[in-house]
Formats: structure tokens, C-alpha cells, sequence
């Protein structure tokens, strides 16, 4: 996933202790993602795996997205909408 600000991909690394951020040139495995409709929400709510560690991502009480979920049900769902 490309930022369309800074043209870098966004990266989540193995342990999940930092928040995904868009800061690499290129796509590598931990710039890679898998994102699907998620079991048991409504039409058009995903939730994003990290390749990098195999976690779902979710959101923190404060706000920051971490790739620490063992399983589907751990992950935030994302709705996606054309900038």
C-alpha cells in the first residue's frame, strides 16, 4: 500500500511494538498486507494481516494502529472510500 502523500509503502514490522507507518521505497514482505472482508461485519468492513508476522492489525486505546492480533475476531474493521 503505497501513501499517496509520500509515495513510500507502509511498513509494519515482526513484532508489532510500532504502528504501521509509510516509510519505505519499496515493497518487501513487511510492506505487504492482506486485506478481506471481514467474517461476521457488514458488506464493505475489512480487516488488514501484517505478512510481516502474520497478525491482524487493530486499534489501540490511543489511537495507534498495531499488528498484534492472533486472530480475525482481535482486528478493528476498516471501511475503505475512494479519496
Amino acid at each position: 500500500m503505497p501513501s499517496l502523500v509520500s509515495n513510500q509503502y507502509v511498513t509494519a514490522d515482526q513484532s508489532g511494538a510500532s504502528a504501521p507507518s509509510a516509510t519505505r521505497a519499496t515493497a518487501s514482505t513487511w510492506e505487504r498486507f492482506i486485506i478481506r472482508q471481514k467474517i461476521g461485519e457488514s458488506q464493505g468492513v475489512h480487516s488488514i494481516k501484517a505478512a510481516s508476522n502474520g497478525k491482524y492489525v487493530r486499534v489501540c486505546g490511543d489511537g495507534a494502529l498495531v499488528n498484534v492480533g492472533a486472530v480475525e475476531n482481535d482486528a478493528t474493521g476498516f471501511r475503505f472510500v475512494k479519496a
